[in-house]
């Protein structure tokens, strides 16, 4: 799936895989195997989709990318930026 995935994403926007070796990036990140994680350009939360909503065929996904990408919705400005933050979960 991670190749599937990192060839259909757009040039520029990174697409990560866990490492054997690393620890269980999921525990860490509060989600499961099958979500979606979506964070804004300061690196804060915006959208945590689960399955079964998290399907690539239903909109939730693209219309999480696209309103955090288009909307700006936690109001995120370089200078505001803090390392990390949550800004919103739905």
């Amino acid at each position: 799936m991670y190749w599937e995935l990192k060839r259909r994403t757009a040039e520029g926007i990174p697409v990560y895989q866990q490492s054997p070796l690393q620890g269980n990036v999921w525990e860490t990140l509060q989600g499961d195997k099958d979500d979606f994680l979506v964070y804004d350009r300061c690196g804060r939360l915006t959208f945590h989709i689960v399955m079964p909503y998290s399907f690539l065929h239903y909109p939730y996904v693209e219309a999480a990318i696209r309103a955090t990408y288009l909307r700006d919705i936690c109001n995120c400005t370089v200078s505001k930026c803090p390392r990390i933050g949550i800004c919103f979960t739905p």
